[in-house]
């Protein structure tokens, strides 16, 4: 692993997709999980809205590939709102564990979480995004461009699940171009993932 000692001059974004859109008046954005208290926040809330779900089990929710995946949040103002996680597969990035407290649900906190998700796929050289969605979310799912991708499932806590699919454009970071072994590369290997990624106006909405 990187040790830190090397820095790059590649223009660093904090990718706070929607934070010029407005919640009640406060700002909405997007972040990676970067520290102990993000990833705290990020298992907080997600144990608040489904461990209380009737039916929950705590083994289904908080899995072992919870230590292998990369952990977003959502924010109104300085508060955390909501939390998803990206499994990195060889082919694929797959988006897991949604949630979002009852009382912030909006398209608009929905919209900032899931374009940051995207924009963060893109950046890192994905072209495909995987999912499954409650059947009242596939709606949500559409309107940001992504596809019903089979037949409904029948998952875990008896909740009825539909795949979904998302293609993405080309989009990856510059310095990943050179691949593997090139200076740009390996300065980038040590760039926080937040900052791993172009400006989000490159991921269609």
């Amino acid at each position: 692993m990187p040790d830190g000692s090397y820095s790059a001059d590649y223009p660093q974004s904090t990718m706070d997709v929607g934070v010029t859109q407005r919640w009640r008046g406060k700002p909405v954005r997007a972040t990676v999980a970067e520290n102990f208290d993000d990833l705290v926040r990020a298992r907080v809330i997600r144990g608040a809205v489904w461990l209380c779900q009737e039916g929950a089990r705590y083994d289904v929710q908080f899995d072992r590939n919870d230590t292998c995946s990369t952990h977003l949040l959502a924010w109104v103002g300085d508060e955390p709102v909501g939390t998803m996680r990206i499994r990195w597969l060889p082919d694929q990035a797959r988006f897991e564990r949604l949630a979002v407290r009852p009382e912030f649900r909006s398209m608009t906190v929905f919209r900032a979480l899931a374009k940051f998700a995207f924009a963060l796929c893109a950046a890192k050289g994905y072209r495909t995004v995987t999912s499954v969605a409650l059947e009242d979310t596939i709606r949500l799912w559409e309107r940001l461009g992504a596809k019903v991708n089979g037949e409904a499932l029948l998952l875990q806590v008896d909740k009825c699940v539909v795949p979904m699919k998302r293609d993405l454009p080309a989009a990856a970071h510059p310095a990943l171009a050179g691949g593997a072994g090139t200076l740009d590369f390996e300065l980038a290997m040590v760039m926080a993932e937040a900052d791993l990624m172009r400006s989000s106006s490159e991921v269609s909405a």
